[in-house]
């Protein structure tokens, strides 16, 4: 298992601009195709904070890849132009990895799945999609289709690792060499953030601990001088990066409980499975190929990839032999013909998917829409008018002494959105809520009450993601409503404070959002 591990137009325009902005003259060398990946390119909101996508070709579905968390979205270089000469395809950095920024912590399978449906979203990229996945970056593809079934077209699962559907045994031995590895990773992190000389390993004393870590190491052969340069400049220097990897792979076991729970039928949505066999080898041919013990592991990890099957009526094993886990890099063509095999069953005549309902999907989509009503009216008021109180307009025998602002109606709600639905996910309170039912009395700006909106409401999608048709009745620990209505009730309960928000908004003569180009 490895854990330490726009078309062809828009190439040519991204080295046609480059040519015009340095001066080059044509006939002079241009620069590599893959230095669009040295810089960040669209930063996207994903509830309080911006992860990089970088988004390339027209078409529909758009495919989505998924990284490892020890890569980013270099690591789908090869294949991207090629995918988007006949389809949308976006790739992004997770938060804290690249040019990403951090997002919250824990970094959960469920957490990652929620954020790219969000940036997604407000990138307005819309479903479904074909998700893909390498390795580790399989676990919050197959998450996001156990969430968002109805947001999935197909899946690509890239030698995809698969440690919920191992033997005991070998989650056993996987889960030992986490542990070291985990150790070794924090050494780096804690060198990167103190500035300090940076450790590296006995079997390669010549590279540091940055360099090991990342992809297949750095240098990458498959990538230019100049995107290697950059990479390992993040590397040596972003600590959220480290922190980000580090919480993955300690989330590892959640990831695993999570998934055996929730391995529902994707109906016959199209899922195709990747397997080499060479799990967790970076470069062939593998030292220990002939090992009894490497091959009887690779034969596990083989069945296990097979066990991805059941997911679908139209699933396929597709073995791809002479390749290390990094496919994408050493046999791109099977991976372009998996995806090209994928998009094509999804625009078959009549096999239009049907929405697949779940009770977390369906609460779900009541959060959104909520949580989009709330957002717009907090967007709608201007920012010198969000003290705003009816108090202050003295209205003749009216009751409205003492009654919240609409700052701290919008602070209210998203408090309370912790407070009801922090017990489905067993997270942790953020520090400062208070004991009054309004949030941090600190909390002043607009900006920084829309982000404190936004980071509870991701808290409502986590928490929609737990209910299942067999504990939606049950009462989570600490509680005697039933999980059901916890999650329900966080939605009317934001629902009424809309309400008063929108004769907020109308007393200083607004137009609520939802009532524009409506009859008033």
């Amino acid at each position: 298992m490895r854990q330490a591990r726009l078309g062809l137009v828009w190439t040519i325009l991204i080295s046609v601009s480059a040519v015009a902005a340095s001066g080059q003259q044509p006939g002079t060398p241009s620069p590599p195709a893959d230095i669009v990946y040295a810089s960040p390119g669209q930063l996207v909101d994903a509830g309080g904070f911006r992860l990089n996508f970088y988004c390339m070709g027209n078409g529909s579905p758009a495919v989505v890849f998924e990284s490892a968390f020890g890569d980013w979205s270099p690591a789908w270089e090869v294949v991207l132009p090629r995918i988007a000469a006949w389809t949308r395809v976006c790739v992004y950095d997770h938060a804290g990895a690249g040019f990403s920024e951090p997002g919250p912590m824990p970094r959960t399978n469920v957490r990652i799945a929620n954020e790219l449906r969000q940036a997604l979203h407000n990138a307005g990229i819309g479903g479904a999609y074909i998700l893909v996945g390498n390795a580790s970056g399989a676990a919050p593809a197959r998450t996001f289709a156990q969430m968002y079934t109805a947001e999935t077209a197909g899946l690509v699962l890239v030698e995809a690792d698969v440690t919920d559907l191992e033997p005991k045994a070998l989650q056993d031995e996987d889960h030992a060499g986490n542990a070291s590895g985990i150790a070794a990773l924090r050494r780096c992190r804690d060198a990167v953030a103190t500035g300090g000389p940076l450790p590296s390993s006995s079997s390669h004393p010549d590279r540091t601990c940055a360099q090991l870590f990342f992809f297949r190491g750095l240098p990458e052969p498959k990538f230019s001088p100049e995107l290697n340069a950059a990479l390992l400049k993040i590397a040596k220097s972003k600590v959220a990066l480290y922190d980000a990897a580090l919480s993955e792979w300690e989330q590892m076991p959640t990831t695993e409980a999570w998934l055996q729970q929730h391995n529902q039928s994707l109906g016959s949505r199209p899922v195709r499975v990747l397997t080499s066999g060479n799990h967790a080898v970076h470069f062939l041919p593998a030292p220990n190929a002939h090992d009894p013990k490497h091959l009887e592991y690779e034969h596990q990890i083989g069945l296990a990839h097979a066990r991805l099957l059941a997911l679908s009526s139209d699933a396929k094993q597709i073995l791809v032999p002479n390749s290390s886990e990094y496919v994408q890099f050493d046999d791109p063509e099977a991976v372009i013909d998996a995806i090209r095999d994928v998009y094509d069953q999804t625009r078959q005549p009549g096999v239009a998917q049907q929405p697949s309902l779940t009770v977390a999907s369906v609460v779900d989509s009541e959060i959104n829409s909520i949580e989009t009503q709330i957002l717009d009216v907090a967007e709608a008021m201007p920012d010198d008018k969000f003290d705003f109180s009816p108090e202050s307009l003295n209205i003749r025998d009216s009751q409205y002494k003492g009654v919240r602002s609409f700052a701290v109606q919008l602070k209210h709600v998203a408090t309370s959105n912790y407070f009801i639905w922090w017990r489905l996910t067993g997270e942790k309170l953020p520090e400062g809520l208070g004991d009054d039912g309004n949030g941090p009395a600190s909390m002043k700006t607009k900006t920084e009450i829309i982000k404190f909106l936004k980071e509870s409401f991701a808290l409502g999608h986590r928490a929609a993601a737990t209910l299942t048709s067999d504990n939606m009745l049950q009462s989570p620990q600490g509680s005697k409503s039933t999980r059901l209505h916890l999650a329900e009730f966080g939605i009317s309960h934001a629902s009424d404070h809309y309400g008063q928000m929108v004769e907020y908004l109308r007393m200083n003569g607004i137009v609520p959002p939802a009532s524009r180009g409506k009859s008033d």
